[in-house]
């Protein structure tokens, strides 16, 4: 039925081309439309001229309103109910002297027999046309045709079946039956143990099957072949027969069965083996449970008088199955391609014996993984536990219990009393040795711990410090304002009006301000100090300060008169900018900031005279903070403001001296000046090595 169907499909496709490709007969085809293969050199405007349709029809059938683009191998749809084909367009080889008017085209048909393609899933065979017009798939899902060009196409393989393909070119309609296979991977292993005939070889090339070797008769050749031939029709026989040839008279006649296959299933009398007859040859197949129950199938092959396909296998019993039989708990048995695991633990020798022992009996591959578990030591109890008094269980001191918390073995604690330590040794960094004060301060208290430990490594700030002078709206265009105004991402005293603010780039800040002659640097000190130490930078000078004493000479005393009675001596009193940073990097890589800041400068309108020396009165302005910055980020610290009120003259000589008509020739003008002393303080981490005491620089 499936030859008649196809050949069905031929004749229609025939009498479709014979319809279609002759004008005269296009007003009877019962479909509207056709497909048209686009050619090298076509266009829209030829193919309508071509089938006697309009031009905008033939765009409105493809979609093609706003472009006149076409492909060659592209098919269109022709509406032909809108008119049927014209004569295709002269060209330039036609514009030759009259000739006989041609013969009519040959139109090729199908065969009454299709053609075969074989084609495997996933691969490709090319299928060559002459100037393709149409083509047809009857079965997508199975294959797919692919066209290349005008001449050229490609059936790609998708799924396993068949299908039919009709092609439609300038010569005729041509009608191919399409076979899809899968490639099947054929394993060597699963040959050669189907054959079951020792001495010979089994190789698997592609999809073709070698045999090789030798084999004692013919017979067993023979069955190799045919049983190599069930899994690929591609056998190379390279198998040899060791059996010296008989003359003519001397070759016997095959015996036939003595035995026939179920007096054999009988004789064997195992359940779930089976005996069946392929010509003259026995297939044994099933499952034995046992090597015994194998034997005895071989034994009964032995007497079936004929040729005997031995497939019975022994069945293996499953993990668990294995498992129960061991007994073992701790252990697991897993099957991975007929071959036995055992992992786990035992707890003796004798255990792991036992498992080596079902190994042997499985017949099987077996990897033994399973290790022997050390056994606790448990110790003996004394004679009589109970004597033993209270006072012998050791009790840790306090030392080897903040010893086990610090957990650091370059670290000693000696105790020196009962509630005071001393810490002495080596930690690697600052970061180690802050951990090892908090953990001995929360056991006995800040004031208890004796702290004689060495940095090995100690981390080390650079601290930059740079004292500008900066006019007050300019540091509001930073983000600086004073507390009575809210400004978001700044910090201040409620107290004091201190204010600081943190920048990213203070360079560049400082740059910008510098060049705009809205401040001045002062000083830019720098120093390098280690973690948790002090940085103390002085800008200013010192003033002399006379004092009287009582006595002998003293610390500060330039010039004593003498012991017991009234002496003159100078003092130096520090005057000017004083800042003293210390910092501590935090386990997390943060740096903790404490600012001390002094601003003091003599005031001479507060000064005193005694004994006719006149001593001078200071103003003194400090504040101090703490907080937490990222190495290299910056912070400002401001409110140190000064006001100068400014008067400023303009006279005309001669005339403004005349007393009173003097005041129409003079001007005058206020003008109150305010800046404001600004800290631009930036940390950074420096490792040991490349920490170098950079002293002050201004």
């Amino acid at each position: 039925m499936e030859k008649s169907s196809k050949a069905f499909l031929a004749l229609l496709c025939t009498l479709f081309h014979a319809v279609v490709c002759s004008p005269s007969r296009t007003g009877d085809l019962n479909k509207p439309y056709r497909y048209h293969v686009v050619v090298k050199g076509e266009t829209l405007f030829s193919i309508a001229k071509r089938y006697g349709i309009p031009l905008q029809k033939l765009r409105e059938a493809n979609n093609k309103l706003d472009t006149d683009i076409i492909r060659v191998g592209e098919k269109l749809l022709i509406p032909l109910s809108l008119g049927r084909p014209s004569q295709a367009p002269k060209t330039s080889t036609e514009r030759q002297p009259k000739q006989p008017s041609p013969e009519k085209p040959r139109v090729r048909t199908s065969p009454a027999q299709p053609k075969r393609i074989e084609v495997i899933v996933g691969k490709s065979i090319i299928v060559r046309a002459k100037r393709l017009l149409s083509v047809h798939i009857s079965n997508p899902s199975v294959a797919d045709v692919v066209v290349m060009s005008q001449d050229v196409l490609a059936v790609v393989g998708k799924s396993r079946g068949s299908a039919t393909l009709v092609i439609l070119d300038e010569v005729g309609v041509s009608t191919y039956d399409v076979i899809v296979k899968e490639q099947v991977q054929i394993s060597a292993e699963r040959v050669a143990a189907a054959i079951g005939i020792a001495g010979i070889l089994v190789q698997v090339i592609d999809n073709a099957i070698v045999l090789s070797g030798k084999v004692a008769t013919r017979e067993q050749k023979e069955m190799a072949l045919k049983v190599a031939k069930l899994f690929s029709e591609n056998v190379i026989d390279l198998i040899s027969v060791e059996e010296v040839e008989r003359k003519p008279e001397e070759v016997e006649k095959p015996k036939k069965p003595s035995l026939q296959p179920s007096e054999l299933e009988q004789l064997i009398r195992i359940e779930g083996v089976k005996v069946r007859s392929v010509g003259e040859v026995f297939v044994i197949e099933g499952e034995v449970e046992t090597q015994a129950e194998m034997e005895r199938v071989q034994q009964a092959a032995q007497v079936a008088g004929t040729t005997v396909l031995n497939l019975v296998r022994i069945r293996l019993p499953s993990p668990d199955e294995v498992k129960g039989l061991l007994g073992i708990p701790t252990v697991d048995v897993k099957l991975i391609h007929d071959c036995y695991v055992f992992t786990g633990e035992v707890k003796s020798e004798e255990e792991k014996k036992a498992i080596d022992e079902l190994a042997s009996l499985l017949g099987k591959k077996v990897l033994n993984l399973v290790r022997i578990s050390k056994p606790l030591e448990v110790k003996q109890p004394e004679p009589k536990p109970r004597e033993a008094p209270p006072e012998e269980v050791k009790i840790k001191t306090l030392p080897e219990r903040m010893k086990e918390l610090i957990g650091i073995d370059t670290v000693d604690v000696i105790e020196l009393s009962s509630e005071k330590v001393m810490l002495k040794g080596s930690v690697k960094t600052s970061i180690e040795r802050e951990r090892v004060l908090k953990i001995a301060e929360a056991m006995v208290g800040k004031e208890n711990v004796v702290d004689m430990l060495q940095v090995m490594q100690p981390l080390q700030l650079r601290v930059e410090a740079w004292v500008v002078e900066i006019n007050r709206e300019a540091l509001k265009q930073l983000g600086v304002q004073h507390p009575e105004r809210v400004v978001f991402g700044e910090v201040g005293d409620a107290t004091t009006g201190r204010v600081f603010t943190r920048l990213s780039n203070i360079q560049s800040v400082l740059e910008m301000l510098i060049s705009k002659n809205v401040a001045k640097v002062l000083s830019a000190p720098s120093a390098v100090a280690a973690s948790g130490k002090q940085a103390k930078f002085t800008v200013g000078g010192e003033i002399p300060i006379p004092v009287t004493m009582l006595g002998g000479p003293a610390a500060g005393v330039q010039t004593p008169l003498g012991t017991g009675v009234l002496a003159q001596a100078v003092e130096f009193r520090q005057y000017g900018i004083i800042l003293t940073i210390t910092g501590t990097v935090e386990h997390d890589g943060m740096i903790k900031l404490k600012l001390q800041t002094e601003v003091s400068a003599p005031a001479p309108g507060i000064a005193v005279t005694i004994g006719g020396a006149t001593i001078p009165g200071f103003r003194t302005r400090s504040y101090e903070t703490e907080l937490e910055l990222k190495p290299g980020e910056g912070v400002v610290l401001a409110g140190l403001i000064t006001s100068e009120d400014v008067q400023y003259w303009r006279r005309v000589p001669i005339l403004s001296s005349i007393p009173v008509l003097g005041e129409l020739f003079k001007s005058r003008r206020f003008e109150r000046r305010e800046t404001e002393l600004a800290i631009f303080v930036t940390p950074t981490i420096v490792a040991s090595e490349q920490a170098q005491d950079s002293g002050m620089e201004e």
